[in-house]
């Protein structure tokens, strides 16, 4: 397992459209530092890799090292590689069956994306924390993008659309 905190620096969203609320952002955010840590979740029969992003804060590093009173993990960007194994399995199934997406706890509607450049599924679901998730099937893997936030309106989530824009399958 790798890990390090970095510091990304989003772009200006003045006169963006903010994701989900019709209106435009007319504050620029101020970069925010993230801890971005890699696991290797897969076994022999099956590639499993993810990359987990949360905001780098002292409560949020006290959690990690073990020195907080026990508590919920804090919110997060999560992307996890699957690998599609040979059966090829179709992506939309694998949503829909697999314990991993958590999609047995969304409204089981799976609306395309609406963030443009690459055909992606679209799904949320209540819990602790809210989460919006988009999975890509691209060169043989099967990519879920997930974020978990309190508010629809926390700096997390739009910190997450703005990285998914940025992701390019090649």
């Amino acid at each position: 397992m790798a890990s390090a905190a970095v510091r990304i620096a989003m772009p200006s969203t003045r006169g963006v459209p903010a994701i989900g609320s019709g209106q435009t952002e007319e504050e620029s955010r101020d970069p925010r530092t993230y801890f971005i840590e890699e696991k290797d979740l897969g076994d022999a029969r099956r590639y499993h890799h993810q990359i987990v992003l949360t905001e780098d804060t002292g409560e949020n590093r006290r959690v990690r090292e073990g020195r907080a009173p026990g508590r919920e993990g804090p919110v997060a960007i999560m992307i996890d590689i699957h690998q599609n194994g040979p059966q090829r399995q179709c992506w939309e199934e694998w949503i829909r069956t697999h314990p991993e997406s958590n999609f047995r706890f969304s409204s089981r509607r799976l609306p395309p994306s609406p963030i443009t450049g690459t055909e992606s599924l679209l799904y949320t679901w209540p819990g602790l924390y809210e989460a919006d998730a988009i999975a890509v099937a691209a060169a043989g893997h099967l990519y879920v993008f997930t974020v978990t936030y309190i508010a629809p309106e926390d700096p997390i989530r739009r910190d997450f659309y703005d990285i998914f824009r940025t992701v390019r399958f090649g």
